[in-house]
């Protein structure tokens, strides 16, 4: 989640990335690295 993100917003990609799972964690740390 971005810092600018609404808390709902944030929560909401935290449930997503719950759901994704392992499998999405090498995607979700390029796309917040970069």
């Amino acid at each position: 989640a971005h810092a600018s993100d609404s808390p709902e917003n944030a929560m909401r990609e935290m449930q997503i990335i719950d759901i994704l799972g392992d499998n999405m964690t090498p995607y979700i740390e390029k796309y917040c690295n970069e």
